[in-house]
């Protein structure tokens, strides 16, 4: 289709003809340039501040975010601080600790502190016998149990002494059974006599 450049040409000139009153108007211009700023403003908003914006928006995420962890740091912090004060409250004990429970089985040193304590009281000791005592070199949540057995023989006196010797050491010894008998003869008189105490006890050890 051919251009007919005279037709658009007078189409043209009929659109300025039409517009020049409106574009001699000084109000009219005045409205003109007011919406051209506008729309200046309104491209410049989209295409130059929106990226500012959105650094804005992403930047306050980031700042809650490590807020969040500063809170979390600082309840840790909170944390080993009261546990540092506990540790201070019974670091003068640990020592103690070390020696009632230590890190190794240690059953001949067991049997030397049972046999002193029973110097100490006065009785014998019979039929020690100690449980097998394994050492894997790995971490226990919990404190491992070495059984000894053995049978103290002396007075009523005696024993009783030797029991408050044995609670009092610097060894954890804790009884899981006794039971006392008597080495006369049914029917025989009982004064002066020795009485047996069976006992069977636990040391133990944290790795």
């Amino acid at each position: 289709m051919a251009l007919d450049y005279k037709t658009e040409y007078q189409r043209y000139r009929h659109y300025y003809t039409y517009l020049s009153p409106f574009f001699g108007n000084p109000v009219f211009r005045a409205c003109f340039a007011l919406i051209i700023s506008l729309v200046t403003v309104a491209i410049f908003l989209a295409f130059a501040i929106r990226p500012a914006v959105t650094t804005i928006i992403e930047l306050r995420g980031e700042i809650a975010q490590k807020q969040a962890l500063l809170k979390k740091l600082d309840d840790k912090v909170d944390v080993l601080s009261k546990l540092q004060i506990q540790y201070r409250t019974v670091e003068p004990e640990l020592p103690a600790v070390s020696v009632a429970v230590p890190t190794l089985p240690l059953t001949p040193e067991d049997i030397v502190l049972l046999e002193k304590a029973s110097a100490v009281s006065g009785v014998s000791l019979e039929g020690m016998a100690a449980g097998p005592a394994s050492y894997d070199n790995q971490p226990a949540k919990a404190a491992i149990p070495v059984e000894i057995k053995f049978s103290a023989v002396g007075d009523f006196a005696q024993l009783q002494n030797f029991s408050r010797v044995l609670i009092s050491l610097p060894r954890l010894f804790a009884p899981t059974a006794m039971m006392m008998t008597t080495n006369q003869a049914p029917g025989t008189a009982s004064a002066g006599g020795q009485l047996i105490q069976n006992w069977d006890i636990n040391s133990y050890y944290l790795p």
